[in-house]
């Protein structure tokens, strides 16, 4: 039986500096062999990058994709291809990283304070 995706992984949101974590169920018959990819490329799940894990129980077709310490330039799609003998498919998977834009001191709104008793903003006395 051709591979299928029975709950597809859900498109995601993170901050920089947080893991993400795809999940997915997946069946046929035999299992399927799961890959990831990046905008289209083989993602490197070599001991040394450390950057990508994957994780597949196959007796529950539960499978991850785990993305340590996200940064802006994991922003983008990722793919879940599913294979066996008798067919393939995949599900792409939506992955936005909000980078919180930075406001200079001089920029940011003054909070109002206490002087000579009285209260004053923007460093003008009221």
């Amino acid at each position: 039986m051709e591979p299928w995706f029975e709950e597809e992984p859900d498109d995601a949101e993170s901050l920089p500096g947080l893991p993400v974590t795809l999940d997915a169920i997946v069946r046929g018959e035999p299992m399927p062999e799961v890959t990831w990819q990046f905008d289209g490329d083989s993602l490197d799940l070599t001991r040394a990058a450390q950057k990508y894990r994957t994780m597949y129980d196959r007796g529950s077709g539960r499978c991850s994709l785990i993305i340590a310490d996200v940064t802006e330039d994991d922003d983008g799609v990722y793919t879940c291809r599913l294979e066996n003998q008798h067919g393939e498919t995949e599900c792409d998977v939506d992955l936005d990283i909000n980078v919180l834009e930075r406001v200079s001191p001089a920029a940011a709104p003054q909070q109002p304070r206490m002087r000579g008793g009285k209260w004053a903003q923007d460093g003008s006395e009221k």
